[in-house]
């Protein structure tokens, strides 16, 4: 029986917390396949240094009648004795790294130890919409930095779609790993976004929760997770607004909120777009809850919405709320974007509109919201393909190889003829540096700056 240490950079979503971003889901995704089939496994949880010791995180959690541990910890500390003392003891055969932040952080972890990086959605693609969002391009090279060093250490990587993992190979060339050493071993494995069908909630629950909301009799649209980057919210907006003028039992509730450190604007936005609205009473933007509490949620909405903008991002990544929609048996209508999306509605189990366009969006939800068979159609279609094609163990199978018998890769013991670093290029790094000082802002800078001194000084006091 092998044994893996799984680096998680967000709460798993089998711990009740409030905030469960992506990392957070494909975590859970990955812990319970691997425990299910017989790999025993060690969670190091990185928070940041605000969460820590505030999630309440348990010593230990049951799957399948099978134990995982925990660790907690922060990014500062994740190299410090606790953790490497918890870590030895666990004798872990090899490590994953659940996305590219927990990948960087398992290379410090995993010494020679085997590494599997989950490469969950394209970095790059991702601090490109970053940029737009901010018109600031200096998340292009911090987010860079972290991606060329998995690149370098990593023995096998997994990503979310077949999209993205023809964009990982050709990552993987430029950074000198697609040599003689490596010809014979497929070094990118997809695993899309999964979930797993659970027992529905009760119905005295649930109608406690509509009574508190105050929707006894509303037409519920449902956004659930974060806004992030990628998210169009004028045109989600928009649509629930004409929608909204059309039909007068629709209401939108929204779980969730900004992503903490990476795009707070997306989400103000919304808010401010909601502040001036004609229908502000009903838009209920109810925050993060806590995991236990979303099943509620699912089961209270008649419809999911997942409206994107156009970006590499979209096309290369994919949606964990979607399948989780699904999984719960909610109709979902999305501009699907991404080759999940693509998927799914060829499976005729989402509807499916035009990007950036409003008018369809409302048009869709005013139809639905008068064919109460069309949802009930959707609902059993969605949750039969989740059940069928998207399960925790199905998907991860590659993975559950991998784990079984953890290996390096065949270039593990030589150097890259190949390297790639923006350091070639001092001007451009100066650039960078400037920009990213510059999109912190002043306040921003000074919180970080004495945060670091802190973090130096406590390190080595004196030297």
């Amino acid at each position: 029986m092998s044994r893996i240490c799984v680096v998680s950079t967000g709460l798993p979503s089998l711990v009740d917390a409030c905030t469960h971003h992506g990392p957070g889901l494909r975590s859970t995704h990955f812990i319970t396949a691997l425990l299910e089939a017989e790999i025993d496994v060690l969670v190091v949880v990185v928070v940041s240094d605000d969460e820590f010791g505030c999630s309440r995180l348990p010593a230990s959690v049951s799957i399948g009648g099978r134990e995982v541990e925990f660790v907690e910890t922060t990014e500062a500390d994740v190299v410090g004795a606790r953790v490497a003392r918890t870590i030895a003891q666990f004798e872990p055969d090899g490590f994953v790294g659940v996305s590219v932040m927990g990948a960087s952080i398992a290379c410090d972890l995993a010494g020679d130890a085997p590494l599997w990086a989950d490469v969950f959605g394209d970095i790059m693609a991702e601090a490109q919409a970053k940029a737009v969002v901010y018109d600031n391009d200096a998340s292009l090279a911090r987010f860079a930095g972290l991606l060329l060093r998995v690149l370098a250490r990593a023995d096998r990587f997994s990503v979310v779609s077949r999209r993205q993992a023809d964009s990982l190979v050709g990552q993987l060339g430029l950074a000198g790993r697609l040599s003689k050493h490596t010809a014979s071993q497929c070094l990118v494995e997809v695993v899309p976004c999964s979930a797993r069908v659970g027992e529905s909630v009760a119905d005295v629950d649930v109608a406690r929760l509509r009574e508190g909301l105050g929707l006894e009799g509303a037409f519920i649209v449902l956004w659930s997770g974060s806004f992030n980057t990628w998210c169009d919210v004028d045109t989600l907006y928009a649509g629930l607004a004409e929608a909204m003028d059309g039909c007068a039992a629709l209401h939108f509730v929204a779980t969730g909120g900004a992503v903490n450190g990476h795009d707070d604007r997306t989400f103000e936005r919304l808010q401010q777009l909601v502040t001036d609205s004609r229908h502000a009473q009903r838009f209920h933007l109810v925050g993060w809850v806590h995991a236990s509490q979303l099943p509620l949620y699912y089961q209270l909405a008649d419809v999911a919405v997942c409206v994107e903008r156009s970006c590499y991002e979209r096309r290369f990544g994919s949606e964990n709320r979607v399948i989780e929609w699904l999984a719960a048996g909610v109709p979902v209508v999305t501009t699907a974007q991404s080759e999940q999306g693509a998927e799914l509605e060829a499976a005729r189990v989402v509807e499916v509109v035009p990007i950036g366009d409003q008018v369809e969006l409302a048009t869709t939800l005013v139809r639905l919201q008068s064919d109460p068979e069309a949802l009930c159609r959707l609902s059993a279609a969605g949750v039969e393909y989740v059940r069928r094609q998207r399960d925790f163990a199905e998907t991860a199978e590659a993975l559950i190889r991998w784990a079984t018998a953890p290996v390096r890769a065949g270039d593990a013991d030589t150097q890259p003829v190949v390297r790639i670093g923006m350091v070639s290029q001092p001007k451009t790094m100066v650039a960078l540096l400037e920009a990213y000082v510059d999109e912190l802002g002043s306040a921003e800078l000074v919180r970080r700056g004495v945060r670091w001194l802190w973090r130096r000084f406590r390190r080595r006091p004196f030297d």
